[in-house]
């Protein structure tokens, strides 16, 4: 499963590079850079600002991916054995998944943001921030369910 979400999560991020890439030419110079709560766009820049969000998503893919492989002590809200294989198991393959939903997030955001520059749609949608926190939040409360059976007495 760990396998699977990594790559989901990679590719998320090379479609931002090719949609950058394949639909440049299309861009016009005025583009939007950020969305409201309810997927409106409300600030605009330029063109050039269409390369911000895959060099930000890459910086986060790796940040992500150095944590998930170098953390030596995890936030639960329980007490779990915390060197325990299963336990550590369990963490990495949480941390991915949080990475995935992210960079699937990001990828959205900005294909959607490219289709708002070119008139071939008005936002994001609103059922983008609820299906998002939905995502999120129930990545959280699946993992913390699925260990809560390596909880420890201390």
């Amino acid at each position: 499963m760990t396998k699977l979400l990594e790559g989901l999560a990679i590719a998320a991020l090379l479609l931002m590079y090719t949609m950058t890439a394949v639909h440049w030419g299309d861009l016009p110079e005025k583009y939007p850079t950020h969305f409201n709560a309810a997927g409106t766009p409300n600030r605009w820049g330029t063109k050039d600002g269409t390369l911000l969000l895959p060099v930000i998503a890459t910086g986060m893919f790796l940040l992500l991916t150095f944590v998930t492989r170098n953390v030596k002590q995890y936030n639960v809200p329980f007490p779990v054995n915390q060197q325990a294989p299963e336990v550590r198991a369990e963490m990495r393959q949480f941390l991915t998944a949080i990475k995935t939903v992210v960079m699937i997030m990001l990828a959205y955001i900005h294909g959607r943001s490219m289709a708002v520059a070119t008139g071939r749609a008005d936002g994001l949608g609103r059922s983008f921030l609820p299906l998002f926190l939905l995502a999120t939040f129930g990545v959280v409360a699946i993992y913390m369910l699925r260990l809560r059976r390596y909880r420890s007495a201390t």
